[in-house]
């Protein structure tokens, strides 16, 4: 059976390796099951999207002859300089009250990279070089253990046997992204975290947009370059189908084709341009933070059968900065330096792009199935936090932050307004909504006036009263005899001895 992740994002190097063999080997996994009749069938391809948002964290330091590195941020107990983490705290969800978590031994990790060097390291901020350590679990009573990683990524010119001095490199840290899950595992415990990492001098190289994997998220980077993040594991679901290669979507085979040419960019062992009923079984994963990810499951959104897969249950942030295409604006606005904000989701694909800057706001979009693996309701989750200094720029110091709101529009284009919870850190305003649906909307953060109700002066109801009535008088005429008398009343009756003329 044969799992490839499209288009490798080439431009971010080597250092992305592990991260892409865990993705592919949680896909083998997930379909070892009945792999000999796979092997036999012919003419159908599976694809499987999944897009974790787990930057490239890693347990252990290194470096490569490729000229990149990983830097895995030591505790700050350890001295070895900055990135590092300061602490991490834990508590039940929706609880109060925070309980500090104890780093008890190292993570294990595998060195199974044969041109990696594995080492640590001590940070160089003048050259731009990251503290580089390893690992730990931790514990507190009455919770269960996780490993926390908070790993920076970069490149780096010269002799690469010189790595980690300053004689004549160049260092460029380009991702830096955190991690909270079970040892041994990719699934995060059901809790609320708070981790405290100091960034010191890194601050600028470990900046702009960040993505996420948490619910109900609370960013804040204080004066002194440290870091606060805190929020609870989100569960993603992901999506896969199997069908016929004459029910491919025809832009598919397209990106194929323009994608994997040379067939060694994907790993495909034969041009998808032949494929037919012919051909074996393909399996095709998707998980990395790029345009590819989003692309196909827009691609394959009307195969999926509204339906997920299966579920992981995650805590993670990362950013993706392209060093290639540096961004220093934000609309009208010039991107801050340093760290910006965060977009944090439950959906299967968001846009690894900062959300769009449009006339009323942000605009930002993801997707997931509508049901869940259940059957049940796929209810989404949106969080974004926002320095306030952007924010005052974006709206022009005309609009209260108690104002904004986040609305959802779906292909039907009718937009619609979402619950938004909204707290405020000394740096950050950290927007939460939470409970549409899916599969494809776009989310905008602006400005929603609420809804004032105009004030009525009620009319006093005319009340009838007896003073006020003027009665009508009938008149009638009675006789007797040769007399004639006339009666006027309200209701006249001739007198004893008359008759009614």
């Amino acid at each position: 059976m044969e799992i490839n992740l499209i288009r490798l994002n080439r431009r971010l190097g080597l250092f992305f390796f592990f991260v892409i063999s865990l993705v592919l080997s949680n896909v083998s996994h997930l379909y070892a099951a009945g792999s000999s009749e796979v092997t036999e069938a012919q003419g159908k391809i599976w694809v499987y999207v999944s897009q974790a948002g787990l930057g490239s964290a890693s347990p252990i330091s290194f470096h490569t002859t490729s000229k990149t590195f990983t830097a895995s941020a030591p505790l700050c107990s350890e001295n070895l300089g900055f990135p590092c983490i300061n602490s991490l705290d834990v508590r039940e969800i929706g609880g109060l009250k925070w309980t500090k978590m104890t780093a008890k031994v190292k993570t294990p990790a595998k060195k199974n990279c044969t041109f990696c060097t594995y080492t640590n390291w001590n940070s160089i901020p003048e050259i731009n070089l990251p503290a580089g350590g390893e690992s730990y679990n931790w514990s507190a009573k009455g919770f269960i253990d996780v490993s926390l990683q908070a790993t920076t990524n970069g490149y780096f010119d010269g002799d690469s046997k010189n790595f980690g001095t300053n004689n004549a490199i160049t260092y460029r840290p380009s991702g830096f992204g955190v991690e909270i899950s079970q040892p041994g595992t990719i699934n995060a415990p059901y809790s609320e975290f708070q981790v405290h990492i100091k960034l010191g001098k890194f601050v600028k190289s470990s900046s702009g947009w960040f993505v996420g994997r948490l619910t109900k998220p609370t960013i804040d980077l204080t004066g002194a370059g440290e870091l606060i993040i805190s929020g609870g594991a989100v569960m993603v679901y992901a999506a896969g189908t199997e069908v016929e290669y004459a029910k491919m979507p025809p832009e598919y085979v397209s990106d194929l084709v323009s994608n994997c040419i040379p067939l060694s960019y994907c790993g495909l062992t034969s041009d998808p341009r032949s494929w037919n009923d012919k051909t074996p079984w393909q399996s095709l994963g998707y998980g990395m933070n790029n345009e590819s990810t989003f692309r196909v499951f827009s691609q394959w959104e009307p195969l999926f059968s509204d339906k997920a897969q299966f579920s992981s249950l995650l805590w993670s942030m990362s950013n993706m900065r392209d060093w290639t295409k540096p961004s220093d604006k934000f609309g009208t606005c010039a991107a801050p330096e340093g760290f910006v904000g965060v977009v944090t989701s439950n959906a299967t694909v968001f846009s690894f792009d900062p959300p769009a800057t449009t006339d009323s706001g942000l605009s930002y979009t993801v997707g997931a199935t509508h049901l869940k693996p259940d059957g049940t309701p796929n209810l989404g989750t949106y969080g974004i936090s926002l320095r306030k200094d952007l924010a005052k720029c974006i709206w022009d110091n005309k609009v209260l932050p108690e104002n904004l709101g986040v609305e959802i529009t779906y292909k039907d284009g009718v937009p619609k307004v979402v619950t938004t919870n909204l707290t405020s850190s000394e740096n950050f305003y950290n927007f939460n909504s939470s409970g549409f649906g899916y599969s494809m909307p776009t989310l905008v953060l602006k400005e929603i006036l609420p809804i004032v109700a105009k004030e009525v002066t009620p009319v006093p109801e005319k009340v009838a009263t007896a003073s006020k009535i003027k009665p009508k008088l009938l008149s009638i005429i009675c006789i007797k005899g040769k007399s004639t008398k006339v009666v006027k009343s309200v209701a006249p009756k001739c007198p004893s001895g008359y008759k009614k003329k």
